[in-house]
C-alpha cells in the first residue's frame, strides 16, 4: 500500500513540475516573440526553431546543474575535494562551450528566416529572466 502511494506521489510530482516547465517554456517563446516584434509570418517561421533552440539550451544546462547538484551540499560546506572541484569547473566550461556552439548554429538558422538583426534580438531576448 505505501508503495502504490509513494508512486502516485512521484507520478503527481512529475506531471506537476513537467506542467510548469511547459508553462514556462511557453512565456519564455511569447516574451521573445513579443520583444523581437516577429509579424504573424516571421512567427510561423520561427517558433518552431525557437523551440529547438530552447530544448537544446535547456538540455545543455540540465547536464551542468546535475553535476553541480551532485557536489551541492560539499560546496556549501566549503569541503569540495580538488577532483570534485575540477569535476565541477569541467561541467561549467562544457557546458559554456556547447551552449555557445549552440547559439551560433541557431543564430545562422535565425539569420535565415528572418534577418541577422531579428535574430540577433532572438538570441538576446533567449538570455533574459522571464516571470
Amino acid at each position: 500500500m505505501k508503495k502504490i502511494i509513494l508512486m502516485a506521489l512521484l507520478l503527481t510530482f512529475c506531471i506537476t513540475t513537467n506542467i510548469q516547465a511547459g508553462a514556462k517554456r511557453e512565456a519564455r517563446k511569447a516574451y521573445i516573440i513579443k520583444q523581437t516584434k516577429l509579424t504573424s509570418e516571421q512567427k510561423t517561421k520561427v517558433l518552431p526553431v525557437l523551440e529547438a533552440f530552447l530544448e537544446e539550451i535547456s538540455a545543455n544546462k540540465k547536464r551542468h546543474d546535475t553535476v553541480k547538484d551532485k557536489y551541492r551540499a560539499a560546496d556549501q560546506a566549503g569541503k569540495l575535494t580538488p577532483s570534485q572541484a575540477e569535476e565541477i569547473m569541467t561541467s561549467k566550461f562544457n557546458k559554456d562551450e556547447k551552449e555557445l556552439s549552440i547559439r551560433r548554429t541557431y543564430y545562422s538558422k535565425f539569420k535565415a528566416l528572418v534577418g541577422s538583426v531579428k535574430a540577433r534580438e532572438i538570441i538576446k531576448c533567449s538570455d533574459d529572466k522571464v516571470k
